[in-house]
């Protein structure tokens, strides 16, 4: 999910991870130690500005996160109620069983399950 980008420093940080990137790659920092420099790099060279969009980004993850995990607890509730309120029919004494089934298909599950 994209965060919004109101922050007309956008273009100054975009300039600061390439300078930072070029930087690295000069300074043959490589493997596990890029993302530190990259990071504290650009922190620099942005005055902070890099590292308030980066906790933007994380608050707006979260808040999305969070948004979904209701969604989700919304639409399990409601199947739930659903499905505990579908009536199943009865066994009438004439419900075919397949070969690899011992209990009629209509008495097998219950609104409960």
């Amino acid at each position: 999910v994209a965060v919004p980008n109101h922050d007309p420093a956008g273009e100054n940080v975009e300039k600061a991870i390439k300078e930072a990137l070029h930087e690295a790659e000069a300074a043959g920092i490589e493997g596990r130690d890029v993302t530190p420099f990259i990071l504290r790099t650009v922190n620099e060279k942005t005055g902070g500005d890099s590292l308030r969009s980066n906790m933007a980004l994380v608050k707006n993850n979260a808040k999305v996160g969070a948004d979904i995990a209701v969604a989700v607890s919304n639409v399990q509730s409601n199947c739930k109620t659903t499905i505990q309120s579908i009536q199943l029919p009865e066994n009438d004494g004439d419900a075919s069983l397949s070969d690899n089934e011992s209990t009629p298909a209509s008495s097998k599950y219950s609104a409960n399950d």
